[in-house]
């Protein structure tokens, strides 16, 4: 690799993705701007790689092998190169990925919340990365003791972009497969775009979302999650986070760091609950009841004593009940929302750690603490700089 002629030069760093997307982008351009970096990201809007370009190092997003344009100019650059894509080879440095089998177990973990009983993969390739995420997924449905069925749609789809009578007919397919499968279930989709196809294949066939069918997709991309035919749950992987590790891992290296870790896992930061996830699908009425007031009243001061009582049943009954549908005690199911709203608050806002035990039903920051380390093995402070390491 050719030497930097001075190291108080500005850095000369091509951002060669190929695709634009903007959390990637943001997270990358975040570390730039500290680092006082020159950066070029001509291909992610016109994805075509520069004939020329002569720098100190590459961030990519190749996929695979038969991308030659892009593995030439690789080749050819003989720079540190970190790749935020799932090839690799001998010429990139260092991967930085997002931890796919978490992602699919975050997502199951959150379908085993709302009751179901019957769960299910939507696929349409068979990329490490999609193979990953069905992997989690179906081991954490597995392992609860639940049934897990896989919609793998790859023979379905065409070496070249669907035209709409392709899409129509994929979509017909998907939707005769989803009437057939035992309701109500839960569906994980690839991607949000595809989470998407399974909210158009229910609605064309009457399939109520989310009472029959509950669908969770992965990205948070705003224009599928939001802008869809049904607001969609989805998987918040990290994408902003996972740009500026790549850059800051980059920096390192060309820094003249010996980097010795060929791949860096990104975790998500939990699920977006969206209208396509938002019920409680628990056969029985009474814990049906339980759960439901349980994720409307939680950050208020409940107890197990309060669950019992709206659940219209003796205290003994409902705690059979709960352990038989949930898994779970209603005091660990209270403790659950709780933590898990703390953490949004500890992720995606500045508030003080008093305020976040108060909002999030914990009364004291004490009981708070005490819970995280518990459940966790970390303090909340010190969760909240796990998540945002490297992120100002």
């Amino acid at each position: 690799m050719k030497k930097r002629a001075s190291k108080f030069a500005r850095k000369n760093v091509l951002l060669a993705l190929g695709w634009n997307v903007v959390e990637f982008n943001q997270g990358v351009f975040e570390y730039a701007k500290k680092a006082n970096w020159i950066v070029n990201d001509i291909m992610s809007h016109n994805g075509r790689v520069p004939a020329q370009w002569n720098g100190d190092g590459i961030i990519t997003g190749i996929t695979q092998p038969s991308e030659t344009a892009l593995l030439r100019l690789l080749n050819k650059a003989k720079v540190p190169v970190v790749n935020l894509a799932s090839y690799n080879s001998s010429i990139i440095n260092c991967r930085v990925l997002p931890d796919n089998k978490m992602i699919g177990a975050v997502a199951a973990e959150h379908l085993l919340t709302r009751g179901f009983h019957q769960f299910a993969f939507y696929r349409v390739s068979s990329f490490p990365t999609v193979m990953e995420r069905m992997n989690g997924f179906r081991s954490a449905i597995l392992a609860a003791g639940k049934q897990f069925y896989e919609m793998d749609f790859t023979t379905q789809m065409p070496a070249k972009l669907l035209n709409s009578d392709q899409y129509l007919s994929i979509l017909s397919a998907l939707a005769s497969k989803l009437k057939k499968l035992p309701k109500p279930i839960g569906v994980m989709a690839q991607y949000d775009a595809e989470a998407n196809d399974v909210v158009r294949a229910c609605l064309s066939v009457n399939l109520r979302i989310p009472e029959d069918v509950a669908v969770i997709g992965v990205d948070n991309d705003p224009l599928y999650s939001t802008l869809g035919p049904i607001p969609l749950s989805s998987v918040n992987s990290n994408r902003r986070l996972a740009g500026y590790r790549s850059a800051e891992v980059l920096d390192k290296i060309l820094d003249g760091k010996k980097w010795v870790e060929k791949l860096i896992l990104i975790q998500p930061e939990g699920v977006v609950v969206r209208e396509s996830t938002d019920l409680v699908a628990v056969s029985d009425p009474y814990v049906s009841k339980a759960l439901r007031y349980i994720l409307n009243d939680f950050k208020g001061d409940i107890s197990v004593e309060d669950v019992v009582r709206k659940s219209g049943i003796s205290r003994r009954g409902l705690y059979s009940r709960f352990e038989k549908h949930i898994g779970h005690s209603i005091y660990e199911e209270i403790m659950n929302r709780r933590l898990d709203y703390a953490k949004k608050l500890l992720r995606e806002t500045d508030e003080k750690l008093h305020s976040i035990s108060l909002s999030s039903g914990f009364g004291d920051s004490e009981r708070l603490s005490k819970a995280f380390k518990r459940h966790y093995d970390i303090s909340p402070i010190g969760y909240r700089l796990q998540q945002r390491a490297g992120i100002d």
